[in-house]
């Protein structure tokens, strides 16, 4: 169809005597170069945005916990494992299982979301004490994890002081307040758009 309205045009062009309109180039849907290192490179360029995107989970307090308590279990059964280190339990089980129970409910009430910040609370502190507490009588064991794993308890600890604070003080606003412990660099920004009242990237 667009082939057959450019030759209609070029044949109307050359019946009033002028030049025929010269080809529009399509834009590109993606910027792309080649590096020094001969890297390909390619993605959309944002001229007017207010932060870089950032593909996280839109943080409730529960949800952070939750997943904060489970990441916490998987490395404590991957330390203890490697290194034959028996006896060693988590309480992610009464975490989840605390967890379902908000969840499944129709209408969360505030009560029960306190009650069940206080229980993941509870279990986290656990899990992460008994897990330092393992780094501790063996360096090597900490040394084990990679540098990815290393950055999300980082981001976990920081995580528990701030939700733990938070539920004490009944104050929700904290100065770098984590919202995906997978990205700790990634901040809330309210922009108020129709759209999207916050967007999630670094600053």
């Amino acid at each position: 169809m667009q082939e057959e309205r450019r030759r209609q045009s070029e044949q109307e062009a050359k019946d009033k005597g002028e030049e025929p309109p010269k080809p529009k180039a399509e834009a590109p849907d993606a910027a792309e170069f080649t590096d020094s290192q001969g890297r390909k490179h390619e993605g959309i360029l944002k001229v007017d945005a207010t932060c870089a995107d950032a593909e996280v989970r839109y943080p409730v307090d529960v949800t952070l916990l939750e997943t904060s308590c489970r990441k916490i279990s998987e490395y404590t059964l991957k330390v203890c494992e490697e290194f034959g280190i028996k006896g060693k339990k988590t309480h992610y089980k009464d975490a989840r299982r605390a967890y379902l129970l908000l969840i499944k409910q129709k209408v969360k009430k505030g009560r029960l979301v306190k009650d069940t910040i206080a229980c993941l609370l509870n279990c986290l502190t656990k899990d992460l004490r008994q897990l330092l507490g393992i780094f501790a009588k063996d360096y090597r064991r900490y040394d084990f994890l990679c540098f990815y794993e290393k950055r999300v308890i980082t981001a976990i600890i920081k995580l528990l002081h701030q939700q733990d604070e938070m539920h004490r003080t009944g104050n929700h606003h904290q100065p770098s307040r984590i919202v995906s412990i997978f990205q700790p660099h990634v901040r809330p920004i309210v922009r108020g758009k129709a759209g999207a009242n916050v967007e999630f990237g670094p600053r």
